[in-house]
């Protein structure tokens, strides 16, 4: 009997322990992120966000059965590191921003200890002298771990919620919606990047071509952070090995990496502003002629090209077992960062 009783005392109690914690993080984001009142001299940028998840519609915020929540990913002007933004229960966002041209990256959305990072790369641009500016109702349609973003503009009820929020604010609201990218490339079909059709040698390790310069590495990983080796110079050659067919061209990409905090200020990286996008070459050598950054994390990638037929970009993966933990990295893009 008194086996029992502890056994039920200690499930309590760890119920209890992830109950807190879970509050807790919410707590956090919640104080940390949602605006209450404008810095003097900013604008506020705002709009509303639906996230439909395999055509259910979320809902933020914390109850008994868990905690759901998403945020932002916003990069600033002449900056590589984004802020995160928390979207209000009802879906609406408010931020205070200086004049520039801004970069939604993409958004992070939080069930439970679960959490799914998604890019968007849309921008927007705040005037200089403007009190108030409405960029959307940005809805995110997921279906099976696919997602893709719409903007639509529906002004009445977001601007109605924002006087509400900020009856003080009386000038006037600037519509400017999100401007999503342009896909990337000229294509038609995308093959997955291991199918035969390519005639590239996919291994546990690299899905595509496989890098040769800069070389990507897995050692000295710290745990769950991804290695930028370091490379020697500014304007670096780019090359991987061919494909195993003829008639097959590529396509090279070069990002800066953006970082952005997400809880207890753990830094994450994403692809923040492109740096370089060329298109169909013939060569699996690249010589970089403008310079890169000094001191700065990039990721690049290739990916192969048929005409109008194209692959997802190569990408690689590690796992590394230390004495006291070990680390494993899914579809990682190529990194360096420059001296």
């Amino acid at each position: 009997m008194a086996m029992i009783t502890n056994n039920i005392l200690l499930k309590s109690i760890y119920l209890t322990c992830c109950l807190l914690f879970l509050s807790s993080c919410a707590t956090e984001i919640e104080q940390r992120e949602q605006l209450e009142q404008p810095t003097t001299g900013q604008t506020v940028v705002f709009g509303h966000v639906d996230m439909i998840i395999d055509g259910e519609a979320q809902e933020w915020g914390f109850s008994w059965a868990g905690t759901k929540s998403c945020c932002l990913l916003i990069l600033p002007p002449d900056s590589n590191h984004a802020m995160t933004y928390q979207i209000n229960d009802d879906g609406m966002f408010y931020l205070s921003l200086n004049p520039g041209e801004y970069q939604l990256l993409g958004f992070r959305f939080q069930k439970d200890t679960k959490s799914r990072v998604g890019t968007i790369n849309g921008t927007f641009n705040v005037p200089a002298d403007s009190e108030a500016i409405y960029i959307g109702n940005i809805t995110i349609k997921m279906v099976k771990g696919r997602y893709k973003t719409i903007v639509q503009d529906d002004t009445a009820d977001p601007i109605n919620k924002y006087k509400t929020k900020f009856p003080q604010r009386s000038g006037q609201v600037i519509t400017s919606l999100l401007e999503l990218p342009d896909r990337i490339g000229k294509f038609d079909r995308v093959i997955h990047e291991c199918n035969s059709h390519w005639g590239v040698d996919c291994s546990d390790n690299f899905n595509g071509v496989t890098p040769l310069s800069p070389t990507v590495t897995t050692q000295h990983l710290m745990a769950g952070k991804q290695p930028f080796p370091e490379i020697d110079n500014l304007t670096p050659t780019f090359s991987w090995k061919p494909a195993g067919r003829s008639g097959i061209s590529y396509d090279l990409i070069i990002y800066e990496v953006a970082t952005y905090d997400f809880g207890a200020g753990v830094e994450q990286t994403m692809q923040g502003r492109m740096v370089l996008y060329e298109e169909n070459l013939l060569s699996t050598t690249y010589h970089l002629k403008t310079p890169l950054k000094q001191k700065t994390r990039y990721y690049w990638s290739v990916r192969l090209r048929d005409q109008n037929t194209i692959s997802r970009w190569s990408t690689y993966s590690h796992f590394g077992f230390y004495i006291f933990y070990s680390t494993s990295g899914f579809g990682q893009w190529f990194a360096f960062s420059t001296p």
